[in-house]
């Protein structure tokens, strides 16, 4: 029992004595610089494409977040618009590294009032713009919001911090 509490701490104290703390983790590493670019030029739904996601409608949205038994990432984005293309990017590469968190996209094609307040009916009405990327932790009374993103990104600078960041979030936050 000893030995396996000394190992235990090895594992935590070690990687942060060598700096290899998750603060110091690249964007490169998580997802390359040529694959940040290739999904910052194409559709949105070409970069999704490239995970596991589960498309989402108004007809079938509430039964896929209730029957989520895991963490959950939830992008609403709008396909062609630029912004849309970046935070699709930090998704993605966050989202191909923990397949045990499940991954919602929902579309919404017109940016309208109308159409926010739709997609809002969702999230308990907090969505301001599009693309927003919502964060569920899950617990034992069901689904909780863990951290949002209401905005996008079309330099390839900011996409890169914020693949770190949300990485960061969803091993510290949704995966605890």
């Amino acid at each position: 029992m000893r030995l396996l509490k000394i190992a235990c701490i090895l594992l935590i104290v070690m990687p942060v004595a060598f700096g290899l703390s998750a603060s110091s983790a690249s964007a490169s590493g998580l997802c390359p610089d040529a694959t940040i670019d290739q999904y910052l030029q194409q559709p949105v739904e070409k970069t999704l494409g490239n995970t596991k996601v589960i498309y989402a409608a108004e007809v079938n949205f509430r039964r896929l977040a209730a029957q989520s038994d895991r963490p959950m990432m939830l992008l609403f984005y709008n396909n062609d618009q630029d912004f849309s293309k970046g935070l699709a990017a930090v998704a993605t590469c966050v989202i191909n590294r923990y397949p045990q968190v499940r991954f919602i996209a929902y579309e919404i094609p017109e940016l309208t009032q109308r159409e926010l307040d739709r997609a809002g009916r969702y999230t308990g009405g907090t969505i301001q713009t599009v693309p927003s990327l919502y964060l569920y932790r899950y617990t034992k009374d069901g689904m909780e919001l863990a951290g949002s993103i209401q905005e996008g990104y079309r330099d390839k600078d900011l996409v890169k911090k914020q693949i770190v960041r949300v990485d960061e979030f969803v091993k510290t936050e949704l995966l605890h």
